[in-house]
């Protein structure tokens, strides 16, 4: 399995020639970074909530126009993309879906912002023995998915995400083998560096990492 990591919370994962997409925000797509016909032959397209750092209607549009993917999101953008003439269904907490070799896990996500309970849900993926967690954007909770590779996990807190050791705490009481922070590319985060909250994790048995932009590394 292939995993590579774009702008805040934009994830693709790659496996028996097969591409799942997860949140392909608004931060891809500043000058100097990608347009939005660059995320090209995706299979499935998850996008797990309505903000523009997950979701790009544009995006949407184009990467359906290229690839027309299978694409899983929640109630409230099924809606928005049915009306944009792309074709969407609802992924729910608990929910399994089958599709391209991938089994995908709808799992819970905590996202208040301004006392706005967001529509919004993490993700599991799994192919070939190995599972990616997406959280998406989440406080702590206590119950997580088991048998974890590998996850992405939210660090910029601002009251609507993790902060440094809220993300920690999540992390090592998951224990998975590898764990990359995530949702620090917006200009509000700029004082946000992940190689702080790297350190947090060291000496754990968990291999704490930051990926650059576009880095893809295999598990």
């Amino acid at each position: 399995m292939k995993i590579a990591k774009y702008a805040q919370s934009t994830v693709e994962i790659e496996h028996g020639g097969k591409k799942i997409l997860i949140d392909p925000g608004n931060y891809n797509f500043e000058p100097g970074r990608l347009s939005r016909e660059d995320f090209k032959n995706i299979d499935v397209l998850i996008v797990t909530h309505k903000h523009a750092d997950h979701f790009d209607l544009d995006a949407v549009k184009a990467i359906y126009a290229q690839s027309k993917p299978a694409i899983l999101t929640t109630k409230e953008l099924v809606d928005v993309m049915t009306n944009a003439d792309v074709p969407a269904r609802l992924l729910k907490v608990g929910q399994v879906e089958e599709i391209a070799g991938f089994r995908i896990v709808g799992v819970r996500a905590d996202h208040v912002v301004r006392g706005e309970v967001i529509d919004a849900f993490g993700v599991v993926v799994e192919a070939d023995n190995k599972r990616v967690y997406h959280t998406s954007d989440t406080t702590y909770f206590e119950e997580k998915p088991s048998d974890i590779d590998m996850v992405f996990v939210p660090i910029n807190n601002r009251g609507v995400a993790m902060d440094f050791e809220d993300a920690a705490k999540f992390v090592r009481e998951l224990s998975p083998k590898i764990a990359v922070p995530v949702h620090y590319d917006s200009p509000k985060d700029s004082h946000v560096n992940p190689n702080d909250w790297v350190k947090l994790l060291a000496g754990s048995p968990i291999e704490a990492r930051v990926m650059a932009f576009g880095e893809q590394i295999q598990i």
